[in-house]
């Protein structure tokens, strides 16, 4: 019984061997295929084949080891099986003894034997079941011995087809290798090759023509260094021609275009309302006739434009005012074209009024070993024509209660007076002597919250005033003696309003109606001194006019910056402006003159 224990265990065990070989076989197939297919791709891919196929060497000497303990099992099962049927053999021989020895003590023995008889035949009984039960054991064990021996056999054949695969798969990877030595030689070749024949194009072709692009750019550089020095004398030349003739220099700037402006753009593909060309002329486009009128002026700036440029083109008509020279230097154009951001402009972006300053505080501070300069401000704004002085105490907060500019023109009413020389003075003003740009900026903060500003249709912060910015020098040599007396109006002009756009009713409307009569007449003295310089100029008609006197007079330098929109809904108002600045720039005003005291 103990061996047919055993021998259960032992088949058991075969089984579960034969299981994990079977399972260990399906995933080395596995294994290959995906080997087989990895090995085509790269060098690394190349080394792992090589691995994958040392592992499966392993594996299959493994494999044989595994069988070769199998058979051996088999083998010392085979002895076992033969050890049972003697065993059985030896069993059926005693049994047989036992019948005929049973046989022979019924004839000699008679009744005294019966129960001897009835034990033997128990015996024999339980012998012959004995015999029964390992007949039908050894036939189901013969029963599965054979079918190990089939899966062996199974297993053998297994073995031999995945070792003949193995050698499929070592000659396919040696001959891959093979065609892969030969790719990269092939490889190395063609670089060799290309390498030789670039060397070659580069020397025939690609030197000469680096050479001659060279050339080409040296000669474009020294044209472009020319057209840029033609550019700087034609510039001096037309300024020094119009500083003989004394004409009113005009600037016009284009504002950026808004969003919400954009779907008003002409239609037609290609169209724009504003188009410029060169730095000088600029075409507007009114969509409504489907015309296009061209200006020209001094200078036009595209929306692009920045504060700077702006600056360095009016810098040395800016600072001519050391010299003795009145200057005047005015934004006009329509409410919302950007007149406040080039004349004032935000803090991090300041516009003329900042760096006018800066520049004559920096003159002032290289001539300060052989000159002794004095600059001094005057602010003040021109509200429903009345004269207001923005540095005054007595000036209140005029965008917040309009209350508080008649308090401050009934508590100090200012006026205009002409000198016999023809030029200007404000009695009473309050004037401010400054020594950094510094103070300066705080004296136009103060300026700010005194000037009248309110909210229109057109503008959200519409200037109700024209705002003027006064720097007066007192520049004395120290080497002649020579006092030179400089004046400098930076004006940022309300903007003209088609009140029926604008939406202003009330005090809002009066505002707009005096901003209009004081440009009117402003475009009228211009008028009159295109058309007639030496008779009558309605300088009278307004406050701003009779304040620009000896600015817009023969002695002084004057300079129109023309803000424009570049809406097709402003595009009315914009060919205004424009018409109105090229009737301005016709004006010859004579050379200028210097105010000079001459201690000698």
């Amino acid at each position: 019984m103990d061996k047919l224990t055993a021998e259960s265990a032992a088949i058991r065990y075969m089984e579960s061997r034969c299981k994990d070989l079977e399972s260990q076989v399906i995933q080395m197939q596995e294994q290959i295929k995906v080997k087989d297919m990895k090995e085509k791709q790269d060098d690394k891919k190349k080394e792992l084949t090589t691995e994958s196929l040392g592992k499966m060497d392993q594996r299959n000497e493994k494999l044989n080891d595994e069988i070769g303990r199998l058979r051996g099992l088999l083998s010392a099962e085979e002895k076992t099986s033969e050890k049972l049927k003697e065993d059985n053999g030896r069993l059926e021989s005693q049994v047989k003894g036992l019948e005929n020895e049973l046989k022979t003590e019924r004839s000699s023995s008679g009744k005294k034997s019966d129960e001897k008889l009835g034990m033997l035949e128990k015996t024999n009984r339980e012998l012959q079941k004995q015999i029964e039960d390992l007949n039908a054991r050894l036939g189901k064990k013969q029963g599965e011995l054979d079918n190990k021996i089939k899966e062996v056999k199974q297993l053998e054949k297994f073995r031999l087809n995945q070792t003949d695969s193995q050698q499929k798969l070592k000659a396919g990877y040696t001959k891959l290798k093979k065609q892969l030595n030969e790719i990269k030689q092939q490889q190395t070749e063609l670089k060799s090759s290309v390498s030789v024949d670039l060397r070659s194009f580069s020397d025939t072709f690609m030197l000469p023509l680096r050479k001659h692009v060279g050339q080409i750019a040296g000669n474009m550089a020294t044209m472009l260094d020319s057209f840029k020095q033609i550019q700087v004398e034609r510039r001096r030349l037309h300024n020094l021609v119009l500083e003989l003739k004394g004409n009113i220099r005009v600037f016009a700037r284009i504002r950026p275009i808004s969003e919400n402006e954009l779907h008003d753009e002409p239609k037609k593909a290609g169209t724009k309302t504003v188009t410029y060309s060169e730095e000088t002329k600029v075409a507007i486009f009114n969509d409504y006739d489907s015309r296009k009128k061209w200006f020209e002026f001094d200078k036009v700036f595209w929306p692009s434009s920045t504060q700077v440029e702006v600056f360095e083109e009016a810098e040395p008509l800016a600072t001519s005012v050391l010299d003795g020279f009145n200057v005047c230097i005015f934004a006009y154009g329509q409410t919302g074209s950007g007149k406040t951001f080039t004349m004032r402009g935000p803090r991090e972006d300041p516009g003329l009024y900042s760096r006018v300053m800066a520049a004559l505080f920096k003159l002032r501070e290289e001539k300060r070993t052989t000159n002794k300069i004095r600059i001094s401000v005057v602010i003040t704004e021109i509200y429903n024509e009345q004269l207001r002085d923005l540095l005054s105490d007595a000036g209140g907060s005029a965008s917040n209660n309009r209350a508080s500019i008649n308090a401050a023109k009934d508590a100090g009413k200012l006026d205009i007076k002409l000198q016999p020389d023809g030029s200007v003075v404000i009695p009473g003003v309050e004037e401010l002597e400054v020594r950094s740009v510094g103070e300066v900026v705080q004296a136009m903060n103060k300026a700010d919250k005194n000037r009248a500003t309110a909210s229109t249709d057109m503008n959200e912060h519409s200037s109700r005033s024209h705002q003027i910015v006064t720097l007066r020098t007192e520049n004395e040599s120290m080497e002649t003696g020579n006092i030179y007396y400089g004046k400098i109006h930076l004006i940022d002009l309300a903007g003209s309003e088609n009140v029926g756009k604008s939406g202003a009713t009330g005090t809002t409307l009066k505002e707009a109606q005096n901003i209009n009569k004081s440009l009117s007449a402003l475009g009228d003295v211009i008028q009159a001194l295109q058309n007639n310089k030496n008779g009558h100029i309605p300088y009278r008609n307004s406050k701003l006019t009779m304040m620009l006197k000896d600015s817009l007079g023969g002695d002084s330098k004057m300079l129109m910056i023309v803000q424009c929109s570049p809406a097709q809904c402003n595009v009315t108002e914009t060919l205004s402006t424009l018409t109105f600045a090229s009737r301005a720039r016709q004006v010859e005003l004579g050379k200028a003159k210097r105010n000079v005291k001459n201690t000698d």
